[in-house]
């Protein structure tokens, strides 16, 4: 299946996805792999070839938080839905592990200051930045 990262507006990784199908679409960049480390970098298209670049920190604008569904969905768009489930299930303590499931299958609201995700952003080696990339593309779901 394709691969391809999503670019918004302003040529900004805001999607790493594995699609059914092939997509010619201006803002689509085919990718050789699943690169989820691209999430929040620029892609230059002036080439022959795509290149990605860290983009300069800047201050926050990702949202602080979004709805369950909207997190869900950006996750799912970044290729990370699985992931993120897995990791949750993997939590050694039977407690924890448990009370994030309750927390990750019934909450309404995702935190960006939530314990739940930066165990998680942890879990799949995301960089602050990556983490707002996907609150920003969730807010727009």
């Amino acid at each position: 299946m394709p691969i391809y990262a999503q670019l918004n507006d302003a040529d900004i990784v805001i999607a790493v996805s594995q699609l059914a199908g092939e997509v010619d679409a201006a803002h689509m960049v085919p990718l050789d792999t699943l690169r989820p480390e691209l999430l929040g970098q620029h892609c230059d298209l002036s080439g022959p070839e795509p290149v990605f670049t860290a983009v300069e920190p800047t201050p926050p604008t990702a949202p602080q938080s979004v709805s369950m569904r909207q997190a869900k969905r950006a996750l799912l768009a970044a290729g990370l839905l699985d992931a993120a489930d897995l990791a949750i299930a993997s939590i050694p303590d039977d407690t924890a592990r448990r009370a994030a499931q309750i927390d990750w299958t019934t909450s309404t609201e995702v935190r960006r200051d939530w314990p739940l995700v930066a165990a998680i952003a942890q879990a799949l080696s995301l960089t602050d930045e990556q983490i707002d990339a996907l609150f920003a593309s969730a807010s727009q779901l």
